[in-house]
């Protein structure tokens, strides 16, 4: 039997290793796998990934609420007529509020409640019920409640008493007694078979995203994973995936893991890569140095091709997207990926002419749009002879800059409070100015500049030099020039990685990579269904 959590700072990532261990658990009939989704989910999202990894038909999506209505009605012939609607609910929650002594927190002293009080009464009855407390009696006495404040015991108590009271008269006046949600939930975990045979022939239940339970769905968990010979869960994190521990933002699922740990469920911290996947990151990070193999290419289906010239690669490109028009794909599910494309775009359009296509091209982001291409043209206009106040502040602010300062910081704040005062734009006046009273700032903002100017005086053969230099001084790259180096900020980047690999994943799902060294080709899933894209 297995027990499994998939916990990863990519959802998209630990549910697809979710899905696809479930898949290869699950005996092929129907239905043979429940995916258990939180409200938030987006059941056609979960259905596009289940395709790409097994037959649609063996998937079942469900809510709790579902599963219980559903086994309750299966086990004791209760049907949802006898389960108290939301709107009576409200009514009865509405009873009680009004019905309160005028002393109790919750009365308004206008007339009658507003609506947001007998929303939050109702929230307070629902969490008092998941907690599987009864009656009022058990709200006074239960040792959970026991740190709170006797006075707010007490006003709960008599809400749930209140709402009980409200219950047993509209009882009377109908003949009948529907159950409420938690009376639901406590009769299908009380009962021997409901969650069993509700859930034939599912032998593999995958629990979504849930951060939170309540005490009656914690039980539910656990009954519904010692009625199936698999159980997994899927647990987004925040955090670093590696941590051992549940730590800063990630301490707010722990309910959830902790709720898995008593089930006995183990923690699986680390999610396979497929060879599409491993493919699509080797050229998203392309090194000359490490050429792909034509194993890695091969093993995840891709058909590589090769062409004499750059133009007869573009023809041939077209010509296949043509093929796959004619054959019946959809234009917009295709897509050709041109190099250098910025200078190639009139050759991408006279060939596409030639085919009878008209493509929408998508032009690349330029160097000056982007983080370091600010540091960069900031740079240049700080080691000019006449930079600006504004070209020293956005230089210091960028999220990228952590300078080896040789003494006293630059603070961005303190020069924008100092040229505001002053009403200067020009770096000259303003260093004049700072020079009397702040001459640890005036020192750095010299050397500052001193390093800008040395880059910017740079030749064509000491430019590489010179970039690396003032990229480690300013606190950008990490690592000797001589040696192999990275941004510094590539060390706190582990959730950026996380969050790149759910977005080569999703390239990798609805429109794998059928190209290796720009060379066209046709791909397929490993489901065996076809896939096109032209790089």
């Amino acid at each position: 039997m297995t027990r499994q959590v998939h916990a990863d700072v990519c959802r998209s990532d630990a549910e697809y290793a979710a899905l696809e261990a479930a898949a290869t658990e699950a005996s092929r009939v129907p239905s043979s796998v429940v995916y258990l989704a939180p409200t938030s989910a987006q059941p056609e999202r979960i259905r596009r990934t289940w395709r790409e990894i097994a037959s649609p038909i063996q998937l079942q999506i469900r809510s709790f609420e579902d599963l219980v209505t559903d086994a309750l009605e299966r086990a004791t012939f209760q049907t949802r007529t006898n389960a108290l609607t939301a709107e009576t609910r409200l009514r009865l929650v509405e009873q009680a509020v009004d019905g309160l002594d005028s002393s109790h927190p919750l009365v308004s002293t206008r007339t009658t409640a507003s609506a947001q009080t007998y929303s939050q009464a109702e929230n307070l009855l629902s969490l008092l019920e998941f907690a599987g407390l009864e009656d009022a009696d058990s709200v006074r006495d239960d040792p959970r409640l026991a740190t709170i404040d006797p006075r707010i015991r007490n006003a709960l108590a008599d809400l749930y008493a209140a709402f009980t009271a409200a219950r047993d008269a509209h009882a009377d006046v109908t003949g009948t007694r529907p159950s409420i949600r938690s009376e639901r939930y406590r009769t299908v975990l009380d009962h021997p078979n409901a969650l069993a045979a509700e859930l034939a022939p599912a032998s593999t239940v995958v629990f979504g995203g849930f951060t939170v339970f309540s005490p009656l769905e914690r039980d539910l968990v656990a009954a519904i994973a010692d009625v199936v010979d698999h159980a997994r869960a899927i647990l987004p994190l925040a955090g670093d995936p590696d941590d051992g521990r549940l730590v800063g933002i990630d301490s707010a699922v722990e309910r959830a893991a902790v709720a898995y740990d008593d089930a006995g469920f183990a923690f699986d911290r680390s999610t396979p890569t497929t060879p599409s996947e491993l493919l699509s990151e080797r050229l998203y990070r392309f090194d000359d140095r490490e050429p792909l193999s034509a194993a890695t290419v091969e093993r995840a289906g891709i058909e590589r091709r090769q062409f004499p010239t750059a133009d007869h690669e573009l023809r041939g490109a077209f010509r296949q997207v043509t093929d796959w028009i004619e054959a019946g794909t959809i234009p917009s599910d295709l897509a050709v990926v041109v190099p250098d494309l910025a200078s190639r775009t009139d050759h991408v359009a006279e060939a596409a002419a030639q085919y009878g296509l008209t493509p929408h091209i998508a032009r690349e982001v330029g160097l000056a749009n982007t983080e370091l291409g600010e540091v960069l043209v900031n740079a240049f206009r700080l080691g000019d002879d006449d930079p600006t106040v504004r070209d020293l502040i956005r230089l210091v602010d960028s999220p990228l800059v952590d300078a080896d300062w040789p003494d006293e910081p630059i603070d961005a704040a303190t020069i924008l409070t100092a040229g505001s005062a002053l009403e200067a734009t020009d770096l000259e006046t303003l260093t004049a100015y700072l020079d009397a009273d702040e001459p640890g700032t005036v020192d750095a903002i010299g050397w500052l500049r001193r390093r800008c100017a040395r880059f910017t005086d740079c030749t064509a053969a000491t430019a590489e030099d010179r970039l690396v230099e003032l990229l480690t001084d300013l606190g950008v790259l990490d690592g000797d020039v001589d040696d192999t180096w990275r941004l510094a900020t590539a060390r706190e980047s582990g959730w950026v990685v996380a969050r790149e690999r759910a977005a080569l994943r999703g390239c990798a799902t609805s429109s794998t990579p059928s190209r290796a060294h720009g060379f066209p080709g046709t791909s397929h899933s490993p489901s065996g269904s076809r896939r096109r894209s032209t790089r």
